[in-house]
């Protein structure tokens, strides 16, 4: 069960979190829970929705999906890696992908950490 905000530390107060997922629940999830913790949250439901959110938004922290259609999070976080702004932004890979090998592959994409729901 997810606590409310007032007794819920906000361990991520005043920063700025990017959430893309394109499972609707759980982007939903994922945005409501770092809302909770005090983070400004913008989402998306895609890659292109993603590139279209880092022109306006500048986040503190990336948790993207591995698993999307057409363009993967693998596909993702080589894209904001590539452009100067956004490539030392820490960035959390989730993805049901969860063997050591997906673990190993996610670290060496640019990603920090790696969690399967």
């Amino acid at each position: 069960m997810i606590q409310d905000s007032a007794t819920f530390p906000e361990v991520l107060a005043n920063r700025h979190a990017l959430v893309v997922e394109d499972d609707k629940d759980a982007l939903d999830l994922l945005a409501t829970i770092l809302k909770i913790a005090g983070a400004k949250v913008a989402a998306a439901d895609s890659f292109d929705s993603a590139l279209e959110a880092l022109k306006r938004f500048t986040p503190d922290v990336l948790v993207l999906d591995i698993g999307m259609p057409k363009y993967n999070g693998y596909a993702l976080i080589a894209k904001i890696r590539s452009q100067a702004l956004t490539q030392h932004i820490p960035a959390v890979a989730v993805t049901g992908f969860a063997t050591p090998t997906d673990r190993d592959t996610a670290l060496s994409a640019g990603f920090q950490a790696h969690t399967h729901q």
